[in-house]
């Protein structure tokens, strides 16, 4: 039965033993010698964020002496317990994660890979707005702000969603702010209050 043997090298002795008959004589003993290895068990993955910092755990594996790691496909060895992998998702998306338990042992080969699965939001970059005035309008301006789908401006009354990077409204007074807007794995950014542009006089 494999399930009582141990991984390693292994020696089993059999006899043909007499049926209680004196014409017989039990067998002479034979020994035969085989080697028998195992597959490890998987290990039970799984990923937690603690404030900035996000760790891959791993719980030990019987017989285990590494594990063998992937996140998006680039390979790491990791040891049992907790990996910083915050460096490994910068990127906004979702990140697949595979680790298989190995052994220096070569009686236990690698077990079948443990998949999960961890998804990075990214904030957008709040907008850079200034604004000019007239006597009876305000145009604001911002740089394009990267991943951004729109912008919302927020200027008393007004709440308008918008691709331009320019507005023009009729003056009141109100603060003036610029947010950008993302989608998909990009979570809007603050909202940024409007300064005045400052005007270079001519030489």
């Amino acid at each position: 039965n494999a399930d009582k043997l141990s991984p390693g090298k292994q020696t089993i002795a059999v006899k043909a033993t007499a049926p209680g008959d004196a014409r017989f004589l039990d067998s002479k003993e034979k020994k035969y010698t085989f080697e028998f290895s195992a597959k490890l068990d998987s290990p039970q993955i799984s990923v937690n964020k603690d404030g900035d910092v996000v760790y891959l755990h791993i719980p030990a594996v019987t017989h285990a002496t590494s594990y063998s790691c992937k996140v998006d496909g680039v390979s790491f060895t990791a040891e049992s317990g907790d990996t910083d992998i915050t460096d490994r998702i910068t990127a906004g998306g979702v990140h697949i994660i595979e680790v298989s338990a190995t052994s220096n042992n070569r009686y236990f080969s690698a077990s079948s890979p443990a998949m999960t699965s961890y998804v990075t939001y990214l904030p957008l970059d709040a907008p850079i707005a200034t604004y000019t005035k007239t006597a009876d309008s305000i145009t604001v301006s911002w740089e394009k702000v990267q991943n951004a789908s729109v912008y919302l401006v927020r200027y008393g009354e007004y709440v308008i969603y918008t691709t331009d990077l320019t507005l023009t409204l009729p003056l009141q007074e109100a603060a003036l702010n610029v947010q950008a807007v993302g989608s998909g794995y990009y979570l809007n950014s603050a909202e940024a209050l409007a300064e005045e542009a400052v005007l270079q006089e001519a030489d």
